[in-house]
C-alpha cells in the first residue's frame, strides 16, 4: 500500500517554516483553510506535532512512485527525460497518475525509471515554457 501524503508551500511569515515546502498529512477545512501536519522527533524520543498553513490551490499529492534517482514524485512535478530530451509534468488523468509532455500522456509507473525530477509547476514553471 502506498503512503498517502501531501506537500504545500508554507504561508507562515517570520517563522522557521516560512516559504518552504512542507510535507505530511493534509488538514483541509470547508472554508478552504489548509494545513500540512507532520510529526518530528523531539528531545527524549517523544514525537511532536508540527503544522504549517499552506495555500490550498498549491497542495500536491504524493503519487507513491519514485523517479530514476529514487526521488518522490508529486502531482505537478516537472521531470526531464534525458533519452528523448523533453520536459513533462506529473498529472492525474482518468483515474491514474500519468506523465504528460506535449500532447502525449503515459502511465507514470511505465516511465518513472527513465525520468528525473527537476522542479514543480508552482516553483519552476519556466521548465515547461509556461
Amino acid at each position: 500500500m502506498r503512503e498517502i501524503k501531501f506537500r504545500g508551500l508554507s504561508r507562515l511569515t517570520g517563522k522557521k517554516y516560512e516559504n518552504i515546502m512542507v510535507y505530511g498529512q493534509l488538514d483541509m477545512k470547508p472554508n478552504r483553510d489548509a494545513r500540512i501536519v507532520w510529526y518530528s522527533e523531539k528531545i527524549k524520543g517523544n514525537k511532536g506535532r508540527r503544522s504549517a498553513a499552506v495555500d490550498y490551490r498549491f497542495v500536491e499529492q504524493f503519487t507513491g512512485i519514485l523517479d530514476a534517482h529514487n526521488n518522490e514524485l508529486y502531482e505537478g512535478d516537472i521531470c526531464w527525460n534525458a533519452h528523448s530530451e523533453y520536459f513533462g509534468q506529473v498529472i492525474w488523468d482518468e483515474g491514474a497518475w500519468c506523465y504528460q509532455w506535449d500532447n502525449i500522456i503515459e502511465k507514470l509507473y511505465d516511465c518513472a525509471d527513465t525520468i528525473e525530477l527537476r522542479g514543480n509547476i508552482n516553483e519552476t514553471p519556466e521548465l515547461l515554457g509556461v
